[in-house]
């Protein structure tokens, strides 16, 4: 055979290692290798590997379900006893829904509101839509 066709042939049967190897997910450099110098048994042999199995990084594992949160700000709130407690900033407001210390008819207001609003209301026109028990349900699973 002339050496020309060898090499043709050498190198055709590489390319289709690397082709078969990458749709694998295999090196498709050292399948090409592989393929080049042991030919067609290379290629024979790359489909009867298991593909392997894929590293799951920590950017692309499974999150936990985000919640809403409302901007930064200091809020004030009435008890039972329509005692005004505060300031407390948006974070422990939020703990403090969550907990059951305020409910969806507690009266809340932050500087720049003009009158005291219902917790209920505020969430609505945030988008806070969760109750605090599908979010402890939600931290639960993951």
């Amino acid at each position: 055979m002339d050496l020309p066709i060898l090499v043709a042939l050498w190198l055709v049967q590489g390319s289709i290692a690397a082709y078969y190897a990458k749709r694998k997910g295999r090196n498709p450099y050292l399948w090409f290798a592989i393929g080049c110098f042991f030919g067609i048994f290379g290629i024979i042999a790359l489909f009867f590997l298991k593909n392997p199995k894929k590293k799951v990084s920590p950017s692309a594992a499974p999150t936990p379900p985000t919640r809403k949160s409302l901007p930064y700000r200091q809020w004030y709130y009435l008890d039972q006893d329509t005692h005004q407690n505060g300031p407390i900033n948006t974070s422990l407001l939020e703990d403090a829904w969550q907990e059951g210390k305020i409910t969806d008819s507690t009266y809340v207001w932050h500087e720049g509101m003009e009158n005291w609003k219902r917790w209920s209301d505020i969430r609505q026109e945030n988008g806070l839509t969760e109750t605090p028990l599908t979010i402890a349900k939600a931290i639960e699973t993951t």
